[in-house]
């Protein structure tokens, strides 16, 4: 998950602005004119994110399109989970997540005090959407996975990766 501190932000920042840097350095006159095209086309790509980089966006962790709340869902739908390690990994990223929620609240409480906050009408679906992902209580709290019932995964109790990769595997 993305480290969403202050000196990770400053550090991306700071990656952009070297990025533009060593772009400017080189001497366009000497490149071939595709190489030219590629040149300018990069240069504008680095001067857009130096100058997007002005604008706070990283206040801005909820939208009706994204957000905090679609964090383990994307996660869970982009991660591979055939092996072992691939399953280890994917519970080393979802500890991650109450230091990932930590930021992303503290990010939103600044944005609110300093009056950088998303405009009511991108928010008025954000709590119905929050809702679909599990919300508050209730039985997401316990894993579980949904298969079909044509495929069983046994009468024994899966307990940890090892366990739920060879089950999986067994169909």
């Amino acid at each position: 998950l993305r480290d969403l501190s202050a000196a990770a932000i400053e550090r991306r920042r700071q990656h952009n602005r070297d990025v533009l840097a060593k772009i400017k350095a080189i001497d366009r006159s000497t490149l071939s004119d595709a190489d030219k095209l590629n040149y300018d086309l990069f240069r504008y790509r680095a001067e857009s994110n130096v100058d997007r980089d002005r604008f706070p966006d990283e206040l801005l962790q909820v939208n009706q399109m994204e957000g905090v709340y679609a964090t383990l869902s994307e996660l869970a739908q982009s991660i591979p989970r055939f092996t072992v390690k691939d399953h280890e990994d994917f519970l080393k990223r979802l500890r991650q997540y109450p230091r990932y929620l930590s930021e992303a609240t503290e990010l939103l409480r600044k944005g609110a005090a300093t009056g950088v906050t998303p405009p009511r009408v991108v928010l008025r679906s954000v709590e119905e959407l929050i809702g679909n992902h599990g919300g508050l209580g209730g039985t997401q709290r316990n894993p579980f996975v949904l298969h079909p019932k044509e495929l069983s995964l046994g009468d024994e109790l899966i307990v940890g990766c090892a366990a739920l990769n060879v089950a999986l595997r067994s169909w």
